[in-house]
């Protein structure tokens, strides 16, 4: 093989690797499209997603806690109200012992 001969082989191995190398990369730069798409998809979702959330579960969890404000609200009125009825009806147990009692003393007398 003389000089000229070699130099081509060696140019066309220097080409085929190029050739491959080449085409390498032309599959990293289609498969880089495709992992940008998907995130550019996965963005876009989140954005909804997002908007979903401050449109629509953050007014409908406020109305729902202030649900449970007013239902915790009613529910110690409640309590205050019963300890009010036990005070009324203890009152009203002492007035009968005590009207008894007295009516009792003046018979007595």
């Amino acid at each position: 093989m003389n000089e000229k001969e070699l130099l081509a082989s060696i140019s066309e191995l220097f080409e085929q690797q190029n050739e491959r190398i080449d085409k390498k990369f032309d599959k990293i730069d289609r498969r880089f499209e495709q992992i940008d798409q998907k995130v550019e998809q996965m963005n876009t979702a989140l954005s909804k997603l997002q908007i979903n959330q401050e449109g629509i579960i953050m007014p409908r969890l406020d109305l729902l806690f202030e649900g449970h404000t007013s239902i915790l609200e009613k529910m110690q009125h409640d309590t205050r109200l019963q300890l009010i009825q036990d005070r009324v009806d203890t009152l009203e147990s002492a007035v009968k012992y005590l009207s008894t009692e007295l009516k009792h003393l003046k018979k007595a007398e």
